[in-house]
């Protein structure tokens, strides 16, 4: 019995030769024109306008695009298949990094950097004095300035037993502490500077934190270096 993969490979190479065979060359210019095969339409006016041993290049870029149809439409199970792999293979440190930059660092800073702006903007009127809002907005920021000495400190001296962890830990609550106080409290905009400090420490230690595990990682399972470095960027 011949399957639907062998059925479109067989029509595929007969296309392909049969436009490359010298009898049909006046019609291999005007290959392009062939509408659908497995869902593939037209070929490049360079592959069509070549002679054998072209059939093959024909044959292969026609593969090559019934391939990346299928992949695009089997994306989100690849993408599953991939992250099941490396939890299995990592545990615990896959799903704290998608926590990490797929919420905490993409979705939570990219939200509190917009609400940043209105506060400056529309709230405390800074709106006409640029300098000062940039000012303040880069002053908020310098946990991310400091991120080596964060890295130093928990090598140095773990906290409760932990070098990583514990670390983690209090940047998540110190997170939690500045939003707090910058959505509840009536504050000026030089007030505001030690919440947002607060709220970039959140982000950027855990970044850290996570870089070297995933650095550590990498040394223990060297073949999945690649993955883990896919994973977190």
């Amino acid at each position: 019995m011949v399957g639907p993969a062998d059925s479109s490979s067989r029509a595929l190479r007969t296309v392909a030769l049969e436009a490359a065979s010298p009898k049909r060359h006046n019609s291999v210019a005007s290959f392009g024109t062939i509408t659908s095969i497995g869902g593939i339409s037209s070929i490049p006016e360079e592959y069509a306008n070549e002679a054998s041993p072209a059939s093959e290049k024909q044959l292969h870029y026609l593969q090559e695009r019934q391939f990346s149809c299928f992949a695009f439409l089997t994306l989100p199970c690849q993408l599953w298949s991939f992250v099941r792999s490396l939890h299995r293979e990592f545990g615990g440190f896959v799903p704290v990094s998608v926590l990490q930059y797929g919420v905490n660092s993409g979705a939570g800073l990219s939200i509190a950097g917009l609400a940043q702006q209105y506060l400056y903007k529309d709230v405390l009127g800074l709106a006409g004095d640029p300098a000062l809002m940039s000012n303040l907005i880069i002053a908020g920021k310098i946990p991310w300035t400091i991120k080596p000495v964060m890295g130093m400190m928990s090598d140095a001296y773990p906290l409760f037993g932990f070098h990583l962890t514990s670390y983690m830990g209090l940047a998540a609550a110190a997170g939690v502490l500045g939003y707090i106080c910058v959505g509840s409290l009536t504050l000026a905009a030089a007030a505001t500077v030690p919440c947002f400090i607060l709220i970039n420490f959140s982000v950027a230690t855990p970044d850290v934190m996570i870089d070297a595990s995933a650095a550590k990682l990498s040394k223990d399972v060297p073949e999945r270096a690649s993955d883990l470095q896919s994973l977190i960027w």
